[in-house]
This record gives C-alpha cells, sequence and structure tokens, in this order.
C-alpha cells in the first residue's frame, strides 16, 4: 500500500515497515499447516499483499480466494465451513 499510494515516503517508512510486516514474521510459523482465506480485491489487504504473505509462509499452506468485502463474505457459511474443516483435521492431527 505504501509502495503504491505513498511512493515519496517509502525511504522513510521503510524501517518501520519492515518491524511490523507480517511476512518477515511468516516464516517463524515453521513448517506447520497454514489457511489463508482472502477476499478477491479487499480493501484492507490488497491481493499483491495478500499473496506476498502467502508466498513467505513456508508451508504446508492453502490459500482461499472468495467474493465480498473485507468484513462481509460471500457464502459466508462456505467460508466458515472451510475454517472449521481446517482446525478440526489440525486438530485431529495432534491427537
Amino acid at each position: 500500500l505504501v509502495e503504491e499510494q505513498l511512493p515519496h515516503m517509502l525511504e522513510l517508512l521503510d524501517p518501520l515497515l519492515m518491524v511490523t510486516d507480517p511476512v518477515a514474521y511468516a516464516p517463524g510459523v515453521g513448517r506447520r499447516p497454514v489457511l489463508q482465506m482472502n477476499v478477491v480485491g479487499d480493501e484492507i489487504f490488497g491481493d499483491r499483499s495478500a499473496v506476498a504473505l502467502f508466498d513467505a509462509f513456508p508451508g504446508p499452506k492453502t490459500q482461499v480466494w472468495f467474493g465480498g468485502v473485507h468484513s462481509e463474505w460471500e457464502d459466508g457459511d462456505l467460508q466458515y465451513a472451510r475454517i472449521f474443516d481446517f482446525v478440526s483435521t489440525q486438530l485431529q492431527g495432534q491427537v
């Protein structure tokens, strides 16, 4: 977002962004499974940012794209079912 909307501020903000950028911390998750849910064209987290974060996770990982807006998902029941299935599967693997 800064790169696209405030390019003149990038040099000043870069050190601050590196400290708070989730991409810098994603590798710390290690090889734990990750489910990343993304709204296509999200007004809060752009598609490029979502892909950069997903790419930063070592894996195994799954990325799901769906319609809606950041706070209101299309087919919300389906998206929540995906989340619950993912968590359930992970918990079963822990037992």
